[in-house]
């Protein structure tokens, strides 16, 4: 722009405008705007993407890299500074700020901290400003003080005053004593006790939360020995009287444990005698572990005869079975009696196959390990895959070379690399050659474990690698150690490697390593290259949604999962050329879930590439989606699977589109896979599936295939009195489970099947959440006993979810018993105390009651919504009901619901509500939420609040709607151009009716240019 006439930008070099910044674009956007309405739409949108590139752009920058650009003097303070006020996130400018606070000049440092805190108080989240708070408070105390003081919520200002303590100890107690919540309080107490002991225990001593005493309590003993030893003892004397005082044994020991702890010698025994009989003391079960550890800890503090009598007690409370408490109790003992522990482990099978008991069974056997590596190694082969590589792990130093050999059995890489990494410091030349058996995303940290005993060996691998990325990040691990004029020349090695890396971010993240571990006359050379490998870098955080003419949608790949989701939006438009860039990702889960889209578009292909997957989970999805297409292959193809569940799926998967005939083999070849699986809920889920896609009529024939074989197989359990029923099978597995969640969720997939049976089991639960849930499950089939059994619960919130499970269960009924239910629910309903329950079942009530007895129920539930207290959940109901009452209270009712609305202080949920209102709600007060939004414009947008209002402003006048556009555009320009692409699309019914498809056509025309300039 030259003497306030417009350049057009189109032919202004991308570099001139990165240079003079985004003013020059500013100026020429605010020309634009002065043009005839909807004239100029192409060329606003031009300058709005070229405003949020350089936004990108910004944030393309190594959040290392600002920091050695200002050591190194290649950049300037103020240019820093510049570079981070671009930057679009608050948090992401908070943290960029604090982190740069302790190299700054003293001078700069205010400056600094005056952005900082404007930067905290645009975020909404107080958690993350705490967070930014605690970061900079070692460096300005005082003001970190007085900007604490302004977050509302206790618990995120006491994390700053826990930052403050140690540079301000009297402020940060006195502002501690201004917390109502004591747990907040004794945060910031224990903070303050090292520097103010007495002060601290004095403040404890007024506390009325045990708990909360007791953590003062300790962070003073703790803090003792920086004390002059009168001082340490009189105050450790003084932490011992308040403990005496506390009722609650688990919180007496701990203190009890500090100050023996810190005691002079003479006065420990006593305090270690008192601390044990305080130990056993603790009662409650789920604190079994904690009790174990503590008798551990005090035993080793005892005299000689009593140290192995109290482990023993210890050793006796972690035999007592209790699963949740289990692992952790044995863990702690394993120490003092492997051989016990031992045996406890392979106990805990317990032939339930159940997931969580067969892990902690691996825990147990790891902990042990170190003390009895041959007695574990030789049970490790009974150990599930799945579990086995801890143990290995544990048993690596002792037995290198059978942890070497059980570890090449493994089938999954990224296990087995995990315990070649554990064997590699014992047997560096046999993991090397085992490391090469492995994809290379698997061997990068076996090769980094080898690297300190065979760095020539490992260069050489490195150097055959293809993925440059991961050959950068090991040619610099390698470096390390070598000499150091070897180490210079792979470093060399490494930066030259990146000039092939094609992602300038990630370029520029490598270039910012190498320069960390360069020699320094190399390193400000290397900088300069990283800051223009991060401006020339592409930072679509997500994936770019670009526009053509037809609104048909073409994608910019992203990375990982986001890579992924773009390749299966364009597999019907661009199928082949999906596969050849979906078989060059090294994550195969992405890898699957994308040849799983392309599956139907090219099913011989996608099969091919499905038998190069190495993780069979994988594989099993891919050939589930091929089955429809190439049933015969895919039979194939499952039956040379190893894992008896993914080989039970795809079997399953594929059945149904087989000859009749070879059905019945392969629905019996099914169930033998199922009948294989150890997890009692897969398999029980897996049962379930086989006999409901089993004609009935075949059942018979399957089951008889199935009872031949297993005569030859009885290590197969399969209850005699249940062989009869597929079905009663998985009710059998069912019952099996131990563990009553897991129960209650395999119950809750078998309830529709078996309902009798399935209340029958649901009433042998003790916790009644999971009653409630096997009996809403049984809901639809037995709606009365369901009832029966959900006013036997006491807890309200179990209660409700059943009643509203039968009440809507009631669809399925004949008019007359639908009445008599509903009825009996509504009755229900009116004793639960607990006005948010109450509603959730009087709406389930309303919805399906007979019309003309719908209108009083409403009105009802309308009164008891206006009860509840939780302000999400309020609103989300409320919504629910208005529709419901008449047409002429609704405009009323909704501008209720908005006032609730605007007054929510959860605000993801309350974006959600305001998208949710938006139809209902007048165009005057649509235009007020608009404005509202815009106070926290991006979550906006991520809410899908604009695109709900471009859709329905679209009746304005053209002058309203330009405003509406240009106003809306200015806020959207200040995000990501990944973003700003996203919301783009969804303004297009607005930029076609301001500017026809001229005005789509010239957007077309400026995403193409903008993305011409800038990759």
């Amino acid at each position: 722009m030259v003497n306030n006439s417009p350049i057009n930008v189109t032919y202004f070099p991308h570099l001139v405008v990165l240079t003079l910044g985004v003013s020059i674009v500013v100026r020429a956007w605010q020309l634009a705007k002065r043009e005839k309405e909807g004239t100029y739409i192409g060329k606003e949108v031009l300058y709005a993407l070229c405003y949020a590139s350089v936004n990108s752009l910004a944030s393309n920058i190594p959040s290392e890299l600002p920091l050695m650009l200002l050591q190194h003097k290649i950049w300037t303070e103020e240019k820093i500074f510049a570079y981070i006020r671009q930057g679009i996130y608050s948090e992401s400018r908070g943290k960029a700020l604090a982190s740069l606070f302790a190299h700054l000049s003293p001078e700069v440092q205010t400056t600094a901290w005056k952005e900082l805190l404007a930067t905290i108080r645009d975020i909404s989240d107080q958690w993350k400003q705490a967070e930014l708070l605690g970061a900079i408070a070692p460096h300005l105390p005082e003001k970190t003080l007085a900007a604490a003081r302004e977050i509302s919520y206790e618990q995120d200002r006491a994390e700053v005053l826990v930052a403050i303590a140690p540079h301000l100890p009297h402020e940060a107690l006195l502002a501690a004593q201004e917390l109502s919540d004591e747990f907040d309080r004794a945060k910031v107490l224990a903070a303050v006790a090292s520097q103010l002991p007495h002060a601290a225990l004095e403040a404890a001593r007024e506390m009325n939360k045990e708990w909360g005493q007791a953590k003062v309590l300790i962070a003073v003993a703790e803090t003792t020995n920086l004390l002059s030893p009168t001082d340490r003892q009189a105050a450790l004397e003084a932490v011992l009287t308040v403990a005496r005082e506390i009722r609650d044994a688990r919180c007496r020991t701990g203190v009890l444990i500090a100050v023996a702890s810190n005691m002079v010698s003479e006065g420990q025994p006593a305090i270690w005698e008192e601390a044990l009989l305080a130990t056993r003391q603790i009662r409650d079960w789920w604190r079994d572990d904690e009790r174990v550890k503590r008798l551990v800890a005090i035993a080793l503090h005892l005299p000689g005869e009593r140290c192995p009598v109290i482990l023993k007690e210890a050793l006796t409370v972690a035999m007592e079975r209790n699963w949740q408490t289990q692992v952790e109790k044995l863990a702690t003992v394993a120490p003092h009696f492997p051989g016990e522990v031992l045996s406890a482990a392979l106990e805990l099978d317990d032939t339930s196959g159940q997931v969580h008991v067969l892990a902690s069974q691996a825990k147990v056997l790891a902990a042990v390990a170190p003390y009895l590596p041959h007695e574990v190694f030789a049970v490790v082969g009974k150990i599930q895959e799945d579990n086995r590589t801890d143990i290995l792990v544990a048993v690596a130093p002792h037995l290198p070379h059978e942890a070497l050999s059980a570890a090449r059995e493994i089938s999954d890489k990224s296990r087995r690399a995990k315990v070649l990494v554990a064997v590699a410091p014992y047997l560096p030349h046999e993991v090397l050659t085992a490391a090469k058996e492995l994809r290379e995303d698997a061997q990068e940290d076996v090769l980094i474990a080898v690297a300190s005993h065979l760095p020539h060996e490992v260069l050489a691998v490195v150097r055959k690698m293809r993925g440059k990325n991961r050959r950068v990040r090991l040619l610099m691990a390698v470096a390390a150690h070598l000499p150091n004029e070897e180490q210079q020349a792979v470093l060399k090695e490494a930066l030259a490697t990146t000039q092939e890396i094609h992602d300038e971010e990630k370029r520029a993240e490598l270039l910012v390593a190498i320069a960390s571990n360069s020699s320094t006359e190399w390193q400000e050379v290397i900088l300069k290259e990283a800051l223009a490998a991060a401006r020339e870098g592409r930072n679509d955080d997500d994936y770019t949604m670009v526009l053509i003419d037809d609104y048909r949608e073409a994608t910019v790949l992203g990375k990982g999962e986001d890579q992924a989701k773009v390749l299966m939006t364009i597999v019907p438009y661009m199928s082949q050329e999906t596969l050849t860039v979906a078989q060059e990702l090294e994550d195969e889960e992405y890898k699957a879930k994308v040849l799983g889209a392309i599956a139907p578009y090219l099913p011989k292909e996608t099969l091919i590439a499905a038998q190069e997957l190495d993780h069979e989970e994988y594989k099993a999805k891919v050939l589930g989606a091929i089955a429809p297409y190439l049933p015969k292959e895919t039979l194939i193809a499952a039956q040379e699977l190893d894992h008896e569940e993914y080989k039970a799926k795809v079997l399953a998967a594929v059945a149904p589109y087989l000859p009749p005939k070879e059905q019945i083999e392969v629905w019996g070849e099914a169930l033998l896979a199922v009948r294989e699986i150890s997890d009692v809920r897969r398999r029980v889920e897996l049962l379930v599936t086989v006999a409901t896609h089993v004609p009935t009529e075949k059942k018979n024939d399957i089951l008889e295939r199935a009872r031949k074989w297993l005569a030859l197989r009885p290590s197969v359990h399969v209850p005699a009195e249940k062989k009869n029923d597929i079905l009663e099978d998985a009710l059998a597995a069912a019952r099996e489970i131990s563990y009553e969640g897991d129960r209650a969720e395999v119950l809750a997939v078998v309830a529709p099947h078996l309902p009798h049976e399935a209340l029958v089991a649901a009433k042998e639960l003790s916790d009644e959440r999971d009653r409630a849930k096997v009996l809403a499950a049984v809901a639809s089939r037995l709606p009365h006993a369901a009832l029966v059994a959900a006013r036997e619960i006491s807890q309200e919130y179990d209660q409700a979810y059943v009643l509203v499970a039968v009440a809507e269960a009631t669809a399925l009924f004949s008019l007359a018993e639908r009445n008599t239910i509903l009825k009996e629910i509504l009755i229900a309903a009116r004793e639960i105390s607990y006005a948010q329950h109450r509603t959730e079942v009087l709406v389930a009530v309303a919805s399906n009651l007979l019309p003309e007895e719908q209108p009083a129920i409403w009105e009802e539930a309308l009164l008891e919504a206006r009860k509840i207290e939780n302000e999400v959940r309020q609103v989300q109901i409320l919504m629910t009901i208005v529709p419901y009452l008449p047409v002429g209270v609704q405009p009323t009712l909704w501008e209720e619901v908005l006032e609730l609305v605007q007054h929510m202080n959860d605000k993801p949920n309350q974006l959600d509500a305001f998208s949710t209102l938006i139809p209902h709600l007048s165009e005057e007060t649509r235009l007020t939420v608009l404005a509202a939004a815009r106070e926290n414009p991006r979550n906006a947008i991520e809410a899908k609040i604009f695109t709900e209002l471009c859709s329905d402003l679209s009746i304005l006048s053209q002058s309203q709607l330009y405003k509406m556009w240009q106003e809306t555009l200015s806020i959207i320009s200040q995000s990501t151009r990944s973003e700003l692409f996203a919301d783009i699309k969804h303004l297009l019914p607005i930029i076609k009716r301001l500017g026809g498809y001229t005005a789509v056509r010239d957007t077309w025309r400026a995403v193409q240019t903008v993305s011409t300039w800038w990759p």
